[in-house]
C-alpha cells in the first residue's frame, strides 16, 4: 500500500497522506514536462530486470530510463557550449523541482513512523523473530542495494518498517515501507538505488555509498522490535563470492606465426556464466621450466562472450588466472590449460 493512498480514522495518517498525494501529482507534471523535451531522444534501457519490492512500499522513484536521459543529454549540450543554455537552465529548474518534490515525500515517510509508534506494540527484543540480509550494489545484480527481510514469527499487519543506512563516512539516509499484511514465514525483498547523476545534484537515490550499518525499527499493533545489522567488509567479501559462483573464464594459450617471420604467443580468455563483471584487475600468471613472469591487466568492465587477448613473452606450460576488484578482498581465481 503507498502512502498516498493510506485512509484512516486517525487525523495525522490523512494529513500526511493528502499532502504527499499532493506533491506526487506536482512530481508528476515536472516529470511530464521533462518528457516532453525529451521525447524526441531514445530512452536508455535499464540493463538489470525489475525487482519485486517489499508488499506497500513507500517509493518516489522516477523513470530510470528517463532520467539517465536527462543526464545524458545534459552532458552533451555542456560539452558543445561552454556557456549555460536557456534550455539548460530550463531542465535545470525541472530537475531541481523533482529533487524538492523527492524530499518533500521522504519528509512524509518519517512522519508516519511518528504516527505508527501511537499504534505499535511495546518494543520487546526480536529473538530472530525478524532476520536480516543485506547484498550491496555490485556487477549483474547491481546497480541497487539490496534487503531481504524474513518473517519467522506470527503474523503481522499495519507494519511500519523503518530501515536506516549508515557508512563510514557519517552518511545516513532512511527508508520506510508500510506493510499492509506481512504473514509469518515469508520473505520481502526490497531494493535501494544507488542514484542518477543529474548535472551537479543525484535523484532517486535511497541509500548511502558502501553501507557498513543497516538499522532495522519494527513497528506494529502485534510485534516491536530493533534489528541491527553490521555489514563487514567479510560480509562483502562473502557476498561478492556468492554472486561469482557461476562465474566461468574460457581461456587457451595459443601460438601463431606472424608475418615477419616470429611467432607471435598469446592467451585468449573469454567471461562466461554472468551477463557482465565491474571494473577489476586480471593478473595472469604463466610459468614454463624455471621461466615465470606476472602480467596485469586493468579493465572498465567485462561482459559476457567478449574475448580478451594477452599478448605473451613465451609459451607456457601452465597460467593461472586471478581477477580482483576494488574493495574486496574477493578474487575469481582459475588454470588456463
Amino acid at each position: 500500500m503507498e502512502l498516498h493512498s493510506l485512509h484512516s480514522s486517525d487525523g495525522d495518517i490523512n494529513y500526511i497522506s493528502s499532502s504527499c498525494a499532493a506533491t506526487i501529482e506536482d512530481l508528476i507534471k515536472q516529470m511530464e514536462a521533462l518528457e516532453a523535451t525529451l521525447k524526441s531522444k531514445p530512452l536508455p534501457s535499464t540493463s538489470h530486470p525489475p525487482l519485486e519490492p517489499i508488499v506497500g512500499v513507500i517509493t518516489s522513484e522516477c523513470p530510470v530510463g528517463l532520467l539517465a536521459a536527462a543526464a545524458q543529454m545534459l552532458d552533451e549540450q555542456q560539452k558543445q557550449n561552454d556557456k549555460k543554455s536557456d534550455w539548460t537552465q530550463i531542465e535545470r529548474e525541472k530537475l531541481a523541482r523533482i529533487s524538492t518534490d523527492e524530499d518533500a515525500i521522504q519528509a512524509d515517510r518519517l512522519l508516519l513512523t511518528k504516527v505508527a509508534a501511537k499504534y505499535a506494540a511495546p518494543p520487546i527484543e526480536n529473538n530472530d523473530q525478524i532476520t536480516i540480509q543485506f547484498h550491496p550494489a555490485w556487477g549483474p545484480t547491481g546497480p541497487n542495494d539490496l534487503l531481504q527481510l524474513t518473517n519467522n514469527g506470527r503474523d503481522l499487519s499495519d507494519c511500519t518498517v523503518l530501515v536506516e543506512l549508515a557508512n563510514a563516512n557519517g552518511e545516513t539516509y532512511q527508508n520506510v515501507h508500510f506493510i499492509k499484511n506481512w504473514p509469518k514465514n515469508t520473505t520481502l525483498l526490497t531494493a535501494y538505488s544507488q542514484g542518477t547523476q543529474i548535472v551537479d545534484q543525484i535523484l532517486n537515490r535511497f541509500t548511502v555509498t558502501n553501507p557498513k550499518t543497516i538499522s532495522v525499527k519494527i513497528l506494529s499493533p502485534q510485534f516491536s522490535t530493533r534489528l541491527l545489522c553490521n555489514f563487514t567488509a567479510n560480509d562483502r567479501d562473502n557476498s561478492i563470492a556468492r554472486r561469482c559462483e557461476k562465474l566461468r573464464i574460457i581461456g587457451a594459450c595459443e601460438s601463431k606465426q606472424a608475418l615477419l617471420g616470429s611467432r607471435v604467443n598469446f592467451v585468449s580468455l573469454t567471461l562466461d556464466g554472468l551477463a557482465f563483471i565491474p571494473k577489476g584487475q586480471i593478473e595472469l600468471l604463466i610459468q614454463r621450466g624455471t621461466l615465470s613472469r606476472q602480467i596485469r591487466i586493468s579493465f572498465p568492465q567485462w561482459i559476457q562472450g567478449e574475448p580478451k587477448h594477452i599478448r605473451l613473452p613465451f609459451m607456457p606450460d601452465a597460467a593461472r588466472v586471478v581477477i580482483s576488484f576494488p574493495d574486496t578482498d574477493y578474487q575469481y581465481t582459475t588454470n588456463i590449460r
